[in-house]
């Protein structure tokens, strides 16, 4: 899966790449393309698409230009290349996935319990309260003494990115 998502990045950004004639980008031309020239994504989903391409390694950014960091010539693309719609989501899914594994596995290490026993009083936690599931390994976190206060703001930030 991990593979056929990096595999599909990189053939969207090749596609980008060559449909704008270039080898390097600003942020802001290379979010525009995405989204404006070719409409493609939002906005916003164009920037996911820069911050997650740069976080794999797919796209390098010096003195505020982008260049890929693969040979786009050697990627076959289509001509009528459009990005599937839930490129951006699988990659959020799994971002979201590997903090909540984190956030417990810190909550784990700090109170001493097993990670199934952090899992389980936060499982319990969301049938008390509909809330998403960092938000209850949060509570659960703090209800375990455990100082969640840096947590506080990267769970903000993902729920905001939702």
């Amino acid at each position: 899966m991990a593979a056929e998502i990096n595999d599909e990045l990189r053939k969207c950004i090749a596609a980008l790449f060559r449909l704008k004639g270039k080898d390097v980008m600003t942020e802001r031309e290379f979010v525009y393309a995405a989204s404006m020239d070719l409409h493609w994504l939002t906005p916003k989903e164009a920037q996911m698409l820069l911050e997650i391409s740069l976080k794999c390694g797919l796209l390098r950014l010096s003195d505020g230009t982008l260049t890929p960091s693969f040979e786009i010539s050697d990627d076959t693309v289509e001509l009528d290349y459009k990005p599937p719609r839930d490129l951006i989501l699988a990659e959020q899914q799994k971002d979201q996935k590997d903090f909540f594994i984190e956030l417990v596995d810190r909550i784990s290490a700090s109170s001493g319990l097993q990670r199934k026993e952090i899992i389980a009083k936060i499982n319990k936690m969301r049938e008390r309260m509909p809330v998403d599931i960092e938000v209850a390994a949060l509570i659960v976190g703090r209800d375990l003494g455990v100082d969640i206060s840096e947590d506080i703001r990267n769970v903000r930030e993902q729920l905001l990115a939702k």
